[in-house]
């Protein structure tokens, strides 16, 4: 029998890990209020604030404002098309071609009393997208001057995001729309088996994966361009998750509420890695090189290498908990720590059951499952691990 290299890998670490260091360190310059989003060009980091961009030029270590041209504005997202830099902001669209020095206005063809409904930045090849809350998507072409609607107008947008090139639309109440036709006739198409709430509110690609995170409904993940979706757990407060990003075999996720997350198992499992973060409201997310960095809601910009320093080491296989029968035929009992939760995955990370016990032997039955690997998240005091189930 063929076991896939990613099943291989989960085996191999199915004992988890934990986090003991982060080694964040705060940078300098960067506004204190909130950093909504990043932006890399060349060795040029572009950070979208309350009071406009600003950018480094040493990988994060400082930052300098960079507005002229552009209104003490809230910039909501940033995008690079070639040579170019947008921002999208609440006095509308900017574009930069000297790294941020001058800015200019390129608003011709939005809708220009509502500029507060824009969202992300898209860009895709030599065309740029940009979306407008219950106005539609708009694209402008080969860095031109006049914004084009492409659909989906009257519809709550929240969030547009890319992938190769397909473009993803997440919508109030009709959640995720895609498209690979940009012209003025443009075709989108419903996009949401197995999203069961369809209030999508922020939408990230990681690795040819795509995340849906909704109003109440926790967060969804998409390996096949959102064909097909399943449930996912990033912490307690997955709703609240606002950027993910991929380096390497490490998945990093921010959460706003919670700070920020890692999974060395493709999202099987996540780990908070905080400590030493000053900040733990994080909204954004971007990788330079070997190195993190989570802009802030208040604290500004902060980085952390991404190496073995980070903190991460593995749990002994000697964890005092164990798992019998296994394999089984239906019912299972883990025992050797008091166990407060337990969620039950699917061998590709999807969320099946959820089960909460405060007993120092957890008993449950999966007769109603089919055969195959699943996974066992087991949660105990402060701590988190790993089990693989075999059902037979």
């Amino acid at each position: 029998m063929k076991i896939s290299r990613l099943l291989l890998l989960l085996i191999l670490n199915i004992s988890g890990f934990s986090i003991s260091y982060a080694q964040w360190q705060q940078t300098n310059g960067a506004p204190g209020g909130m950093i909504d989003c990043f932006a890399i060009k060349g060795s040029n980091i572009f950070i979208g604030t309350e009071v406009g961009v600003s950018r480094s030029t040493n990988n994060g270590d400082s930052w300098s404002a960079v507005n002229n041209g552009l209104p003490s504005r809230q910039v909501w997202s940033l995008a690079v098309v070639g040579n170019n830099i947008f921002a999208a902001t609440g006095a509308g669209v900017f574009r930069s071609s000297d790294n941020g020095s001058s800015w200019t206005l390129v608003n011709d063809g939005l809708p220009v009393l509502y500029f507060y409904n824009l969202c992300s930045l898209v860009a895709i090849d030599t065309n740029i997208f940009t979306a407008m809350s219950d106005y539609g998507v708009y694209r402008l072409r080969n860095n031109g001057s006049y914004w084009s609607p492409v659909g989906l107008i009257n519809n709550p947008i929240r969030d547009l995001t890319k992938n190769a090139n397909y473009l993803f639309a997440g919508i109030i109440g009709t959640g995720v729309y895609v498209s690979t036709n940009y012209n003025s006739s443009a075709s989108w198409t419903a996009a949401n088996n197995g999203l069961t709430n369809l209030n999508v509110t922020k939408l990230c690609v990681c690795g040819g994966s795509i995340y849906a995170m909704t109003l109440t409904g926790g967060a969804f993940r998409s390996s096949d361009n959102g064909a097909n979706w399943s449930q996912i757990s990033i912490g307690s407060q997955d709703n609240f998750i606002n950027s993910v990003v991929i380096s390497g075999t490490y998945i990093f996720a921010a959460n706003y509420r919670q700070g920020v997350y890692l999974s060395r198992d493709n999202g099987i499992t996540w780990k908070s890695i905080n400590d030493g973060l000053g900040d733990i409201r994080v909204w954004a997310l971007t990788v330079s090189g070997t190195t993190l960095l989570a802009g802030t809601e208040g604290s500004g910009v902060w980085k952390c290498p991404i190496t073995n320093s980070i903190g991460i080491k593995e749990l002994n296989s000697d964890d005092n908990i164990s798992v019998y029968p296994n394999p089984t035929t239906g019912s299972f009992e883990i025992s050797g720590r008091s166990v407060q939760t337990v969620e039950i995955l699917s061998g590709q990370g999807q969320l099946l059951m959820t089960i909460n016990s405060m007993n120092n032997l957890f008993k449950t039955d999966i007769s109603a499952l089919p055969a195959g690997l699943y996974f066992l998240k087991i949660y105990f005091g402060k701590g988190m691990v790993v089990k693989k189930l075999i059902k037979e």
